[in-house]
């Protein structure tokens, strides 16, 4: 059985849904804290948020907190291994990727080059996806499925209790339903006004599946070896079903 409940954050919608009734209500209450920790840290729609602090530094370090450690350094691995595809990185006047020798540091303090900006949303919402089921299904012993916005993330047993059936999770995004293996995740990426200029990818995580989404549309034929070992592609119909295209190593649930 699966029962779930929605909310906001990162400015979009949440939905939180696990195999055990019993266990909603903790649910919900443990990603609405991490979700408000992340909005406080690197959304910039709050006013006190921790990464303002990076953009007034002009290129000085800064003592960040280990939340805003933990999603810099995620957004600047996927941004590495798509060659900027994510572009967690921007040049404030042109917003395109930055180049390999104007880095960002990380370390004891971190140092964002002057003229740089960090963008830090769509990993974030990830984070709160693939870290929330991971830590609730730890502690909950049951199955989870956290959607933030257009990005989901599945750990712990599927709803039939079992590992071996056809279609253990089924997730909406954008009136799309996503049929996932358990303890997979799923990304929805591109331009909006038309499933034609989107891609849905299948991954082990949220992140992987956003970056991979976002790479593919810009490289759909680059046969990258960590795409072919990390996701699977999905396409969606004209019924809102979602079809698997297999583009990659991993298993894809049936629709």
């Amino acid at each position: 059985m699966i029962v779930s409940a929605t909310l906001f954050g990162l400015d979009t919608d949440i939905a939180v849904s696990v195999t055990d009734p019993n266990c909603l209500a903790r649910a919900v209450r443990h990603t609405r804290s991490l979700a408000r920790r992340l909005d406080e840290t690197i959304n910039r729609g709050f006013a006190n948020a921790e990464i303002i602090a990076l953009d007034l530094a002009d290129g000085e370090p800064v003592m960040v907190s280990s939340l805003l450690d933990q999603v810099i350094i995620e957004a600047l691995f996927y941004d590495d291994l798509t060659d900027g595809a994510t572009q967690a990185v921007l040049g404030p006047a042109t917003g395109s990727p930055v180049p390999p020798w104007h880095r960002v540091s990380i370390g004891a303090a971190t140092t964002i080059p002057a003229g740089l900006r960090l963008d830090l949303m769509a990993t974030g919402r990830a984070f709160l996806a693939d870290h929330a089921a991971e830590v609730l299904a730890r502690e909950l012993g049951c199955g989870v499925l956290i959607r933030v916005g257009a990005v989901a993330a599945t750990v712990g047993e599927a709803p039939s209790g079992g590992q071996g059936t056809n279609e253990p999770w089924t997730v909406d995004i954008g009136g799309v339903r996503i049929p996932l293996c358990a303890g997979q995740a799923t990304a929805r990426v591109g331009d909006r006004r038309g499933a034609a200029g989107q891609m849905t990818i299948v991954a082990g995580s949220a992140a992987m599946a956003h970056a991979a989404g976002l790479y593919v549309l810009r490289a759909p034929a680059d046969p990258s070896p960590w795409l072919r070992d990390h996701a699977a592609a999905i396409i969606g119909d004209e019924d809102g079903n979602a079809h698997a295209r297999p583009y990659g190593g991993l298993p894809v649930a049936a629709a």
